[in-house]
């Protein structure tokens, strides 16, 4: 399927036996797939990134795993289960991938995960090189052009968001729209001709070219050191107040802020400017129910839009239930969040910025505290501890306002873990303002025995800035708090 939609066949003469020996050096050389390995092949073998990697490794003397149907889970499953050196995906497979909770399977065993076939997102790719580790290669290329250029992992690291530099023996440059060389750092449309350039289009029409070079429909631009970084498909620009802007380098933006899961820019028409960017987003919520009074549910929904009848989040009366939800933002640049109870303490969190909706019935609340980044985890390790009250200053702490300023935090998330160090009873600990003069009954970390248990606590600070934490255990644990971040208004 071309980019008009018609479809149309892209035939490839068979090129000469020496030229298409160098192909194949050149992609190994900057792709290391290796003989007498495993490869788990999960992408189609009708699609050209699938039929390319298959041949490659017949041809190595490689095993192929070739799932009957991409599954995520299962495919991970495959890699542990063969120990597998490689993987081949496209980017919207990695992305259910990472979908999939880590350390459920060893994927220790990978050295190379290959990815081509749409475009790479740098968030996209920094959060599977954390899973993977340094494996990751980006091919580019396009079926008219053929294999363009690769991204290893160092070119990765070097320059984030390129795809590498042209492979041996391709030939590229970029053009204005008068057909004229761009200088270096200047964007341009992509040309390239290679050993795998195809011959035109099978009814007989034709892509662009120049001098013998052909168009990919890529817009991009050359770093200093000859990286290619392609900014957007040449018939996706949008001329905005005289500026042409690609919708893809926009998107990219967007995307490396951690709230954002999915984000979609297009243009649309504007009075002042002509044309104007929009982008639609999807964020990542994390809700947190703390020991509701009653049972009830969340909805978290596009604000401005009506209610779903479905819920995000469901819970018990005295149960501390956690939930992260992916929502779309509605067209007003809200996410609504309806609170179905008697009553709950209902934690929202985008990645790092919270909000409370508190004892909310039947309404809808997604603002109600000023949000703040905590931006570095401030920890402490408290204990042993054995039946005693320690008290933890938060306001006027490295980084943290004091307390009688404008932004100086009323209440604070923690993430408290309780190690218990002896092993036969177990114990808990309770946390509250400092200024509580009795200890509450309520306990908000239980645990037994020669037991590790984490925690979600929100406690509300005393006036100057602390909270307390009692531990009641007959013998020493400990307890490990991260402070997540901190509300500023009561």
């Amino acid at each position: 399927m071309g980019t008009t939609g018609d479809p149309r066949g892209a035939p490839h003469g068979a090129p000469p036996p020496l030229a298409g020996l160098s192909v194949l050096v050149s992609l190994l050389t900057a792709v290391p797939l290796r003989g007498g390995t495993t490869v788990v092949l999960p992408t189609p073998a009708f699609h050209a990134w699938g039929y390319l990697n298959l041949t490659l490794v017949a041809l190595l003397g490689s095993t192929a795993v070739l799932p009957h149907r991409f599954d995520p889970a299962d495919t991970l499953r495959q890699v542990e289960e063969h120990r597998a050196s490689g993987l081949v995906v496209v980017p919207a497979m990695l992305h259910r991938l990472l979908k999939v909770p880590a350390g459920r399977h060893d994927t220790s065993s990978l050295g190379i995960v290959v990815v081509s076939g749409a475009a790479f997102p740098v968030e996209l790719a920094l959060r599977a090189e954390r899973r993977f580790g340094p494996v990751l290669y980006d091919l580019y290329g396009s079926t008219e052009a053929g294999y363009v250029s690769v991204a290893s992992p160092a070119d990765r690291r070097a320059a984030p968001g390129t795809v590498g530099r042209p492979l041996p023996g391709v030939q590229l440059r970029l053009l204005d729209a008068d057909g004229r060389e761009v200088p270096r750092g200047q964007p341009g449309r992509v040309f390239v001709r290679g050993a795998l350039t195809f011959a035109g289009y099978q009814d007989g029409g034709d892509a662009q070219q120049v001098d013998g070079l052909v168009a990919t429909g890529d817009a991009g631009r050359l770093d200093a050191d000859g990286r290619l970084f392609v900014e957007g498909r040449t018939d996706e620009m949008v001329v905005t107040g005289g500026e042409n802007v690609f919708p893809a380098v926009v998107e990219a933006a967007l995307a490396e802020h951690p709230a954002v899961a999915e984000v979609a820019v297009a243009g649309v028409p504007d009075e002042t400017y002509g044309a104007r960017l929009v982008a639609y987003v999807a964020v990542v919520v994390n809700l947190t129910v703390t020991r509701p009074t009653s049972p009830g549910f969340l909805t978290v929904y596009p604000g401005g839009q009506p209610l779903p009848a479905t819920s995000n989040l469901n819970f018990v009366a005295g149960e501390t239930r956690a939930n992260r939800v992916i929502v779309p933002v509605g067209t007003d640049g809200t996410v609504a969040i309806y609170n179905r109870s008697g009553s709950s303490h209902v934690i929202v969190d985008v990645n790092g910025w919270y909000t409370a909706g508190g004892a909310v019935a039947g309404g809808s609340e997604f603002a109600g505290l000023t949000p703040f980044r905590f931006e570095d985890t401030r920890r402490s390790v408290l204990g042993p501890m054995v039946n005693e009250t320690r008290t933890y200053q938060v306001a006027g702490s490295a980084g943290i306002p004091a307390a009688g300023t404008a932004d100086a935090p009323t209440a604070v998330v923690l993430n408290v873990t309780a190690i218990h160090a002896a092993t036969t009873t177990g114990g808990y600990f309770t946390i509250y303002p400092a200024d509580v003069a009795t200890r509450p009954t309520v306990s908000d970390v239980n645990f037994t025995g020669n037991q590790t248990v984490p925690n979600l606590v929100v406690v509300k600070l005393a006036p100057d800035g602390a909270f307390s934490l009692a531990a009641a255990t007959p013998d020493a644990a400990h307890a490990v708090i991260d402070v997540l971040g901190y509300y500023t208004r009561a």
